[in-house]
């Protein structure tokens, strides 16, 4: 965390150019309001004293003002080495999964442990699912990686797959369901028909594993009963506290407040970015949150970004991916990345014209 405070702190000292006034204006008064929400938790409702976990709070919550400035960096680059970077991680991930023999538990084509990976990646394995994704669509959309971009593409997706992870099971199909679905060669047809095309992908995934799956991969992939769970506990608490929430406590800090089911006191947050940011500043702070995100969403152009962010409001609503860092980076990229620096005839090298801003 203090690394990642230092880089958002670096990346202002190199310089930032205006941006969306609204955005930057609703950020900090959401950030006005994290740090009022801590305060208020402290003296009316928890009756504990203002901690670390409340300065790391509101020292995180800094972080959403920056996504409204356009920073001056080499925004092509960055991207460049992002995709690298998923490769080499992806890469790592394959080997350990065959070299610790986690294939041997392949049951009906799902690995059957899904923290198998957890001595060896940090966050795993829902973690993972973001920069992954993101890397995805970079190498898919736009053109971005090597000149056989689509084995680079299978090989982050099948990294994905086997981290078991749902939310990253979900974004690698999403993304290539966007990617078949923006294909030129379906220009010639309607919309409504390359709707029925994507609708045909989805049912003949769904027949293969109600068909081939077994019971057990089929309940790992599709239970719900723990987030169920957890989403009832989340709104009594927010029932309880609906004006200042818990000013940056979550589920296994203010267990204590009330009587609930084991299945939620099991995670240590609510797997849902609205629901964390409406338990951790309330009602008001997850609205001004919400507009905040409106805002800057306003200003991206273009079918392909407007994808991407539907995708990653979908994982933020299986994950509280929007406390984490690399979700943060990833949406200063999707909004700030000059379209005509990137195209899907990009070159894996990096190099862009300072004439034009396009890639050579």
């Amino acid at each position: 965390m203090i690394v990642n405070l230092l880089f958002v702190v670096a990346l202002v000292v190199r310089g930032a150019q205006g941006g969306n006034r609204t955005a930057l204006i609703i950020g900090c008064l959401f950030s006005c309001w994290v740090c009022v929400s801590c305060i208020a938790a402290r003296l009316f409702v928890l009756p504990f004293e203002f901690g670390f976990r409340e300065l790391v709070q509101i020292a995180f919550s800094m972080q959403y003002v920056l996504l409204a400035f356009r920073l001056n960096v080499d925004y092509a680059k960055i991207l460049v080495w992002l995709v690298r970077g998923a490769l080499v991680f992806s890469a790592a991930i394959i080997i350990a999964f065959f070299s610790t023999g986690t294939w041997h538990n392949m049951g009906g084509f799902f690995p059957a442990e899904r923290l198998w990976g957890l001595p060896f990646f940090p966050g795993w394995p829902n973690g993972l699912s973001v920069p992954l994704g993101f890397a995805l669509w970079a190498i898919l959309l736009k053109g971005v990686g090597p000149k056989r971009r689509h084995l680079a593409a299978f090989l982050i997706s099948f990294a994905m797959y086997v981290t078991t992870s749902r939310g990253a099971v979900l974004a690698c199909a999403l993304v290539w369901l966007y990617y078949l679905y923006s294909l030129p060669f379906w220009r010639r047809f309607p919309a409504f028909t390359k709707a029925l095309f994507v609708v045909f992908l989805v049912a003949a995934a769904v027949l293969f594993a109600v068909t081939y799956l077994s019971d057990d991969t089929l309940y790992a992939l599709t239970k719900s009963y723990d987030r169920e769970s957890i989403t009832n506990t989340s709104l009594q608490l927010i029932e309880l506290s609906p004006v200042f929430g818990y000013g940056g406590q979550t589920l296994e800090q203010v267990q204590t407040l009330m009587p609930v089911s084991l299945g939620a006191w099991s995670a240590q947050q609510t797997h849902n970015a609205i629901l964390e940011i409406a338990i951790r500043h309330g009602v008001p702070g997850c609205i001004l949150l919400v507009a905040f995100f409106a805002a800057l969403f306003s200003r991206m152009k273009g079918r392909d970004r407007w994808a991407l962010f539907a995708i990653l409001f979908i994982l933020s609503l299986t994950q509280d991916f929007i406390r984490n860092f690399e979700f943060l980076f990833c949406w200063h990229l999707l909004i700030h990345f000059p379209e005509s620096a990137c195209s899907r005839k990009a070159s894996a090298s990096g190099r862009h014209s300072k004439e034009d801003g396009k890639w050579t």
